[in-house]
Formats: C-alpha cells, structure tokens, sequence
C-alpha cells in the first residue's frame, strides 16, 4: 500500500470514528432525563396491595424494571416523576387522590412508558399515586378525610402536591380522577374554571381538541369544589384542569385506561410538551 492510500485509509477511520462518536451523542442527548423525587415520606405502602391495580398492570403497562421501581419507591411515600431537566413548558399530572380510583393510576403508569421512550419539549412531572396508602387499600378516604376537599390544608397529601406544582414552575396541572356511572358527573369530561385563573379554561377547551369529549365549566374556582387540588392551584393563579373517565370506583371498565391517558396526552399536547 503507498503511502497516499495509508493517509487514504487513516483519514477515513478517523472520519468513521467521529461519525460514530456523534452519532452516539445523538442518541444520548436524544433520550428525556428521568429522576424520582419524593412529595412526602408519609402514607407510602405496597400499591400492589391493591388486586384490582396489581392484574391490570401486566395489561396497560409494559412492566419494565422503571416501572417496578416506581412501584417500590410508593412503600417510602408518595413518589413524583421528572421527565425533562426543569425548563419550561412545565406540565405536572396527578392521580390517585382517591386510591379507588384506579384507571387513572394505571395510566400514569403507562403514560410513564410512553415519555421513556418518546422524546418531549420541556418538562413533565408525574405523580402516579397521591397517597399510595389508600391505592393499597383501594379507598377513598384517608382517616376518614376526602383528600380533594382539603388541598388547601397544610399538611395534608394534596396540599404538599400542590406546594410541590407551585414550586416547580408548572405552567399547568392536571389532577385526573375516573367517575362511577351514575355519579356526578358520571361520564368522560374534563373539569375547568375561568376566574380566577382563565387559563384553567383554555387548556380544558385546548384539550377537547384532542379528545372525543366536552368540559364542564365552572365559572369561579373553589365555589362548587372547595378544597379540590384544580381548584386550590387556580386560586393560586397555577392553570389547573381535572380529567375525569368513567369506571366504577375500585374497578377497571373496558376502555377506561385508554380514556385517561387520552385525556393526559390531550393536556401534553396542549401544553406544547408533545
């Protein structure tokens, strides 16, 4: 081999070698940064207590180690998701404020497979069980006490999320719940207000786009669901919505799953994250 060729040939491994290295950090930087962060240390239990949530998993989520490892990580207390490094837009998703309520809760689990493997513009956190002592017990109430009529107590669950929403900057929050048939409201919808906070409106309507339902509006915040954590965030001047699919409380019904997450994806996109 001359001398030409040798240079020839140490040139393009060389060329090879950065294409490689690049393309490397492509993928890296292409890859959302994921942490787990704790809300609080209390109330944290097995979640997987609960029959109904633990069968369903297998069938909504893909089951992976991430996935088992936020489940542990319930038994220390209620567990938030960073999706993102901080930078705006910033969407924060809440679930399990009512522990049987559980299509919500599986599709956070599920929504957190589809972030690990899709990549998003700014920052998402996802809190998949507000107070996982309840979702191992498959309850309503803690002590007695409904968790969306005390948010803003300090000191209760709901209102250590909503300090914990204020404090990362989120631009919006949704707190999504599922609704027995023949409750109020009984069917697929998501929940908004428009003063004080008339954003609260906005998204709710922005997400309709998406999605093959209506909202229900309620002028003033805090008036028809004191305490709520949407309406408590509005007050605050943080937009807030709650995302409501239908299913009986402690069960899973055909479709419900799918509904929630839905109603999550509309509220990414909404936000400009997705």
């Amino acid at each position: 081999m001359s001398k030409n060729y040798q240079v020839l040939f140490f040139i393009i491994i060389v060329l090879l070698i950065i294409a490689s290295a690049a393309a490397t950090n492509i993928l890296f930087f292409d890859k959302n940064s994921i942490s787990i962060d704790y809300i609080n240390s209390e109330n944290g239990a097995n979640v997987k207590e609960n029959i109904i949530l633990k069968d369903n998993i297998i069938k909504y989520t893909n089951n992976s180690n991430f996935t088992n490892s936020i489940i542990e990580s319930a038994k220390h207390g209620t567990p938030v998701i960073r999706f993102g490094n901080g930078e705006a837009p910033v969407t924060f998703i809440v679930a399990g404020v009512h522990g049987n309520q559980i299509p919500p809760q599986l599709a956070t689990l599920r929504l957190i497979d589809y972030l690990e493997n899709n990549k998003i513009h700014g920052t998402v956190y996802i809190v998949p069980f507000a107070a996982p002592s309840l979702t191992a017990s498959n309850e309503k109430l803690l002590n007695g006490e409904n968790l969306n009529t005390v948010a803003d107590d300090i000191g209760t669950p709901t209102n250590d999320i909503v300090t914990y929403a204020i404090s990362k900057n989120s631009n919006v929050v949704g707190d999504f719940h599922s609704t027995a048939p023949g409750a109020v409201p009984g069917h697929n919808v998501i929940m908004c207000s428009q003063y004080p906070t008339y954003e609260s409106y906005i998204y709710a309507l922005e997400m309709t786009k998406f999605l093959n339902e209506g909202f229900e509006l309620h002028k003033i915040a805090g008036v028809d669901y004191e305490g709520a954590v949407e309406d408590v965030l509005n007050i605050e001047g943080t937009p807030s919505v709650t995302g409501l699919s239908t299913s009986p409380h402690g069960e899973v019904a055909s479709g419900s799953v799918e509904n929630s997450f839905n109603q999550m994806l509309a509220l990414l996109k909404s936000n400009g994250n997705i």
